[in-house]
């Protein structure tokens, strides 16, 4: 064998490895949902509740802006940019 020839049956044989592993571990994870009784993606997840009590953000809240700004201009017109 030359010495700048890479072993390709020593490469293909540890990718084969690295795969049957990958394989595995997710053989086990679906067996081990199963036995949990999980479907096999994973208990539904609820959306998380949102604040009690507080308003909801507005999706362009651009003239809100613009007239709170004018507001703070006209009561102090030299701290209002």
């Amino acid at each position: 064998m030359r010495d700048d020839a890479l072993p390709w049956r020593r490469v293909l044989a540890v990718t084969g490895a690295i795969a049957a592993g990958m394989a595995a571990a997710v053989a086990v994870a679906l067996l081990l949902m199963r036995h949990a009784g999980l479907p096999p993606g994973g208990s539904p997840v609820a959306r998380p509740a949102g604040p009690a009590g507080q308003p909801a953000l507005q999706t362009a809240p651009q003239r809100d802006l613009a007239a709170y700004r004018r507001e703070k201009a006209r009561a102090a017109p030299e701290v209002a940019r």
